[in-house]
């Protein structure tokens, strides 16, 4: 089972990759990946696999697990990143939400997202 503040930090990051925000956050994640040089390709190619899946909330949470499994690695090999690790996973990621009134006074709404709009019979 995984330690609760390092899936918290999957979540916090996958999360951010989703909404655009990671960047908010990039020298937090860059520092628990110092020894890695390829981490900002990684970081926008999962930002880019959430934003194109067309189930984004599976998305989301797979990538989580993935950065959970690389945040426990990271601190295997550098424990003393333990209160990073603990800041990420307190960070709250925020949305701006737009709204757009469409014909007829219905508002179609977004958070951090691809609008997705479902008409009921």
């Amino acid at each position: 089972m995984q330690d609760p503040t390092v899936a918290a930090a999957g979540r916090v990051l996958a999360e951010a990759l989703g909404s655009g925000t990671w960047t908010d956050i990039r020298d937090d994640i860059t520092q628990l990946f110092a020894d890695i040089p390829a981490i900002d390709g990684m970081l926008h190619a999962d930002a880019r696999l959430i934003t194109a899946a067309s189930d984004r909330d599976r998305a989301v949470h797979d990538v989580a697990q993935m950065w959970g499994l690389r945040i426990a690695g990271a601190l295997g090999r550098h424990p003393e990143l333990t209160a990073a690790v603990a800041k990420l996973a307190g960070t709250r990621v925020t949305y701006t939400q737009h709204n757009t009134p469409g014909p007829g006074g219905t508002v179609f709404a977004n958070q951090g997202g691809a609008q997705n709009v479902h008409r009921l019979p």
